[in-house]
C-alpha cells in the first residue's frame, strides 16, 4: 500500500515488473487513501494499472466498507464526474470529532454529518478517486508537506518590501515527467518589464528559500501579463483565484507560453548583466571558470558568470573541496583551502591566485602559504543585522555552508570564523584568550558597531559566549550582544576537553569527515587510545575511505595538520571554566553524543541548562533534528534553519 504523496504510474509499474520477476502477484503495488480522521487504505484501488492506462499519476480507488465519499463544490452541489470540488467523507470508521475541540469538529462537518477532508479531488469516468492535494494549499515534494499559504505570504512580503504591485498565486503542479509536486507561481499584470519579472523572480525563489529551505526545490516561475492573457486566469466573483483550477489550466499548458515568456525575459536579463561585466576575461579567469563547472557539473562554463558567488550557485562544502582539487591539479600547486572560502567567486578567486604568486600562466609554485584571516563571508550584503558563525572543535567552517545557503532569503550578511593553523606557516592558537582577542579584531573590521549576533557550533559556543562578554563590557545594552547562539554545548566543558587527547582528536575528525562511521568509531576507539600518535594515525589511515579521502582531497600532510589544529584547540580548554553573565542564551539542542548523555532530557535538564548560572535572563532552548554531528548534515539543516530563523526575529535582530 503506497501513499502520503501522488503515485507515479511508470514507476509503479516498474516496481510490478521487478517484483514479478521474483514471484509476486500482479497488484502487488496498491495505491491508497487514508488519514488519522479514517484509517489507513480507507480507499485504495488493485487493478491501478489498469485502470491507470494513459494516466501519468495514479487514481485512489473506491471506498472499502464502512466509509463513502463525494466531491462537493463551493457553491454548495455535489461536482459531476472529473469536476473538481471539495472532497467529503461519512461512515462508521470516520471518527466522530476531535477530543476536547468542539470549535475544529464544528469547523470540520457539516450539518448533514460529511466530513470535509481539506482536499481538492475528483471523480474519473471509471468512478475512482484523484486527489489534486490541499484545499488550504499544500504541495508535497517528495513527501515532505509545505503549505502554498505561508510561502505566498512570504513572497508577497518581499514584493511589497521591493515597491513591487503585482498580484501572484502559489500552487501545486506536477508536469509530464515530473516525480514529484513542484511549487508553482504565476504574477499578473498589466505592464510588468523585464526588470521587473526578473526582480519578482529573485523574491519568489528567495522567498521559496525562505519558508522551505532546500526541500521546496526551485518553484516555476510564471507571468500572465495583458488583458489577452489575463482572461485565462480563473477568478471568481469575488476576485479570488483558485489554486485548483489553476493547477488544472497549468497542467493542462494553457500557461505554457507564459513560462516561455518569463524564462526568456530572465535570459534577456543575464545578457544585459552580463555586457555590464568585463567583456574580456583573463587567462586565470577562464581556467577557474572551467574548474568550477566541473566541480558542480556544469556543461555550458556561458551559464557561470564571473562575479557570481560559489554560494549563489548552491555550492557545498563538498563542491568547495572538489574546486580546490580541480585548480590545485590545473595549477600545479596547493591553493589554502581559506583562499576559496575568502575569495567566493571566478573573479575574486582568480585575482587571489595572482596576489598568491600566480599570473596569466599556470607557475607550478608548489604549495602557497596564507596571511591568516579568520574571516569567511557566506554573505556579504543585507539589511539585518549580521550573523556571525564560530567554528566547531575541528576549526573548520565548511560545515556552516549548508546552513548559510539555507539561510540565503533571510536578508542578512553572515560571516563564520575559522581558526588559525590550517595553512603553512600558520601556528595554531596558544590560549582562548589570544583566540577570542583575534575573532573581536576581526568582527570589528567588517562590522564596527552592534548590536551583534553570534553562534557557535559546539566547542564554538564557547567562543561565542566569551565574544559576547568582551563586546558588550565595551558597548550599551541596545549596541551589545542582542543574539548568542550555543548549538549543543553546555557550559561547563573542561572534563571533556582533558578526555580528548590527540588520538581521540584523529579518529573523531576521521568521523567528522565521514571517511570512518560511527559505528567504527566505536568499535576503534578503546584500541587507537592506547596507542602512540604514529601507531594511531597509520591505524586510522588503514580504515579510512580512501575514495572519501580522495574526494576532499585530503592527503595524510593535510589530515595530519588538521589533526593538530583540532587537538591544539581543545588542548587550549582543558581548565576552561566559564564565569562572568550574558543578557541572554539561546540553546538549540540535539540527540546528544552517548558519551554525553543517556537522553535528550537528561542533556538538557543536567547539562545545558547551566547556561542559566551565566545568563541574566531564562535561556531560550530549542529542540532540533537530527544528533550532535548530523543536525546542521543534509537531512536536517533546513529544520534548523527555520528555527534559527524564528530565533533571531523572537530576539528583535
Amino acid at each position: 500500500m503506497s501513499g502520503g504523496e501522488s503515485n507515479d504510474i511508470e514507476t509503479m509499474r516498474k516496481v510490478q515488473e521487478f517484483l514479478g520477476g521474483y514471484g509476486a502477484r500482479e497488484d502487488i503495488v496498491v495505491p491508497g487513501f487514508g488519514m488519522t480522521e479514517t484509517c489507513a487504505g480507507a480507499i485504495f484501488d488493485t487493478g491501478v494499472l489498469e485502470n491507470g492506462e494513459g494516466k501519468e499519476v495514479a487514481g485512489l480507488g473506491k471506498c472499502v466498507p464502512g466509509i463513502e465519499l463525494r466531491i462537493m463544490l463551493e457553491e454548495g452541489e455535489e461536482a459531476k464526474v472529473n469536476e473538481v470540488g471539495g472532497l467529503e467523507l461519512k461512515g462508521d470508521i470516520v471518527f466522530k470529532g476531535y477530543w476536547r475541540n468542539e470549535v475544529a469538529t464544528k469547523e470540520a462537518f457539516r450539518e448533514d454529518g460529511w466530513f470535509r477532508t481539506g482536499d481538492e479531488a475528483f471523480i474519473d469516468e471509471m468512478g475512482n478517486l484523484n486527489l489534486l492535494g490541499r484545499k488550504k494549499g499544500v504541495v508535497n515534494i517528495n513527501g515532505i508537506k509545505i503549505e502554498t499559504g505561508e510561502v505566498l505570504k512570504e513572497i508577497e512580503k518581499g514584493l511589497r518590501e521591493c515597491g513591487l504591485e503585482v498580484r501572484v498565486v502559489c500552487f501545486a503542479s506536477r508536469g509530464k515527467g515530473d516525480i514529484t509536486e513542484r511549487i508553482t507561481v504565476g504574477y499578473f499584470g498589466e505592464n510588468i518589464t523585464d526588470e521587473e519579472r526578473v526582480k519578482v523572480d529573485k523574491v519568489v525563489v528567495e522567498s521559496c528559500m525562505m519558508v522551505t529551505g532546500a526541500a521546496g526545490g526551485k518553484p516555476i516561475v510564471f507571468g500572465v501579463v495583458g488583458e489577452q492573457r489575463k482572461g485565462l486566469v480563473p477568478v471568481s466573483s469575488l476576485g479570488k483565484i483558485s489554486g485548483a483550477k489553476m493547477r488544472s489550466l497549468f497542467e493542462g499548458g494553457v500557461f505554457d507560453e507564459d513560462v516561455e515568456v518569463h524564462r526568456e525575459a530572465l535570459e534577456r536579463g543575464r545578457r544585459e548583466e552580463e555586457e555590464g561585466e568585463l567583456t574580456e576575461l583573463t587567462e586565470l579567469e577562464v581556467i577557474v571558470r572551467k574548474e568550477v563547472c566541473g566541480a558542480i557539473g556544469i556543461e555550458d562554463v556561458g551559464l557561470v558568470r564571473v562575479n557570481d558567488t560559489f554560494f549563489d550557485m548552491g555550492f557545498t562544502s563538498i563542491d568547495l573541496i572538489q574546486l580546490k582539487r580541480l585548480v590545485d591539479v590545473r595549477l600545479e600547486t596547493s591553493v589554502p583551502a581559506i583562499t576559496f572560502l575568502q575569495h567566493p567567486s571566478v573573479k575574486k578567486l582568480a585575482t587571489a591566485l595572482v596576489r598568491l604568486g600566480h599570473g596569466s600562466q599556470t607557475n607550478g609554485s608548489g604549495g602557497l602559504g596564507a596571511e591568516y584571516d579568520p574571516v569567511v563571508v557566506f554573505r556579504p550584503t543585507g539589511s539585518k543585522t549580521p550573523l556571525w558563525l564560530i567554528h566547531p572543535g575541528v576549526g573548520e567552517v565548511l560545515i556552516f555552508v549548508r546552513l548559510a545557503e539555507q539561510l540565503a532569503g533571510d536578508d542578512r550578511p553572515i560571516y563564520a570564523l575559522r581558526t588559525r593553523g590550517f595553512e603553512l606557516g600558520q601556528t595554531p592558537f596558544s590560549s582562548i584568550e589570544e583566540t577570542v582577542e583575534t575573532y573581536i579584531s576581526h568582527i570589528k573590521i567588517h562590522q564596527p558597531n552592534g548590536p551583534y549576533a553570534l553562534a557557535g557550533y559546539c566547542y564554538g559556543g564557547m567562543l561565542a559566549f566569551e565574544i559576547a562578554k568582551k563586546l558588550n563590557a565595551t558597548s550599551s545594552l541596545e549596541q551589545g550582544v542582542k543574539f548568542q547562539g550555543s548549538f549543543d554545548l553546555p557550559p561547563h566543558i573542561k572534563d571533556r576537553m582533558r578526555q580528548l587527547g590527540w588520538n581521540w582528536c584523529l579518529l573523531y575528525l576521521a568521523q567528522f569527515v565521514d571517511a570512518i562511521t560511527e559505528q567504527q568509531l566505536e568499535d576503534e576507539e578503546e584500541l587507537i587510545l592506547k596507542l602512540s600518535r604514529d601507531e594511531a594515525f597509520d591505524r586510522v589511515m588503514g580504515i579510512c575511505k580512501p575514495e572519501r579521502l580522495e574526494e576532499l582531497g585530503m592527503d595524510k600532510k593535510t589530515l595530519l595538520r588538521w589533526v593538530n589544529v583540532a587537538y591544539e584547540l581543545h588542548h587550549i580548554a582543558r581548565d576552561y571554566e566559564p564565569s562572568g553573565m550574558v543578557h541572554s542564551i539561546d540553546v538549540f539542542h540535539a540527540y546528544p553524543l552517548r558519551i554525553a548523555a543517556k537522553t535528550r532530557d537528561e542533556w538538557v535538564n543536567d547539562k545545558l541548562s547551566k547556561w542559566k548560572d551565566f545568563c541574566t535572563t531564562a535561556p531560550r532552548f530549542h529542540e532540533v533534528g537530527g544528533e550532535h554531528y548530523t543536525m546542521l548534515g543534509p537531512d536536517h539543516v533546513a529544520g534548523f534553519a527555520k528555527i534559527l530563523r524564528e530565533a533571531l526575529a523572537q530576539r528583535g535582530i
